[in-house]
């Protein structure tokens, strides 16, 4: 080597070759147990994602399972158009009964006066 350039473990870096291997050595572990908490984070992240779309798949399940439970339109207007027809049925019935009780009552009357006059 030349004197412009020092060797390793000269006096440029104040490090012996031993001394650099072991630097070398201990960045390399360090490298690597951070590599290691790298991969456990994933790994951590990982499971809280599945855990969490477990639930929103458990969700979606309890949706699709309520939405068998529900009527369709077609059902429910056929429904309430029977009922609306039953209905005015009733009604129309009731009117009519109000009604016949109305001239009976006016007969009865017209009869009750028509006995007490005469």
């Amino acid at each position: 080597m030349t004197d412009s350039q020092p060797s390793i473990g000269d006096s440029a870096t104040g490090l012996t070759t031993g001394q650099l291997t072991v630097k070398l050595a201990e960045f390399e572990k360090r490298i690597d147990e951070k590599f290691k908490l790298l991969a456990l984070a994933i790994e951590i992240a990982a499971v809280a994602s599945e855990k969490r779309f477990d639930s929103v798949n458990e969700f979606r399940g309890q949706l699709a399972d309520q939405a068998t439970r529900f009527t369709l339109r077609e059902v429910s207007d056929k429904q309430y158009e029977s009922i609306d027809r039953r209905l005015k049925r009733s009604e129309d019935l009731q009117a009519k009964a109000l009604g016949a009780i109305g001239v009976v009552a006016l007969v009865g009357v017209a009869n009750f006066v028509k006995f007490w006059t005469g």
